[in-house]
């Protein structure tokens, strides 16, 4: 008798399985940072009543230690974000002929800022920074009021590639406007003089970023 033939067993064909494309990271996210670096500060005399001594525009010379600063925001899209920033300066020097003092300052800055940039995939985000500030002045020999309002505006750019899992370094330059009003009177107080002196305060920094 013929014996039974075995049923061939048939070879599976694996195929390759489909697989989901990878999703990107989302660009929402909030982030804090620290940064270092130097100030500039530059003083112009914007205006001068009932003499025309000093010259309109005259500058004063200034030097700076470095500057602190931390910062916080949340990035709603690529291009799109809102930064709160504190700065801490260091010690400002401008002599004043005139006055015949050397001014000292160490200012701090607190401002609120609007980021606006792009994120490009491989990680680089050039930005722009603009908003309002509130400046402490901290002088040494109190001649202008101790705090006045600024307009704040930089630029910078930043590099956070998604294999730093959330950390980005960053380069900015950051400046704050403002004026602020000074009164000299004569030695014998017949006279008086109102000077606007308009300032600028600014840094360049480095600094790190790490996104929650």
């Amino acid at each position: 008798p013929r014996q039974a033939q075995r049923p061939r067993k048939r070879r599976q064909i694996s195929r390759p399985r489909p697989t989901s494309p990878k999703k990107e990271k989302s660009p929402h996210s909030f982030y804090l940072g620290g940064s270092i670096g130097t100030g500039q500060y530059s003083q112009k005399r914007d205006d001068s009543f009932v003499e025309s001594n000093p010259p309109l525009g005259e500058s004063f010379k200034s030097s700076s230690d470095l500057t602190y600063e931390i910062f916080g925001g949340y990035q709603f899209n690529r291009v799109i974000g809102i930064e709160i920033a504190y700065i801490k300066f260091g010690k400002l020097t401008s002599e004043d002929p005139l006055r015949k003092i050397t001014q000292e300052m160490s200012p701090q800055t607190s401002s609120g800022l609007a980021n606006i940039g792009y994120s490009f995939k491989n990680g680089i985000r050039p930005y722009a920074l603009i908003g309002m500030g509130l400046v402490q002045l901290n002088q040494n020999n109190p001649i202008y009021i101790p705090s006045a309002k600024a307009v704040g505006a930089g630029l910078g750019i930043e590099f956070a590639p998604e294999k730093l899992a959330g950390f980005g370094v960053k380069a900015s330059w950051t400046g704050y406007w403002f004026s602020v009003d000074y009164t000299a009177y004569s030695n014998k107080s017949e006279f008086y003089n109102v000077y606007s002196d308009r300032i600028l305060l600014g840094q360049f920094n480095l600094g790190l970023s790490y996104k929650i």
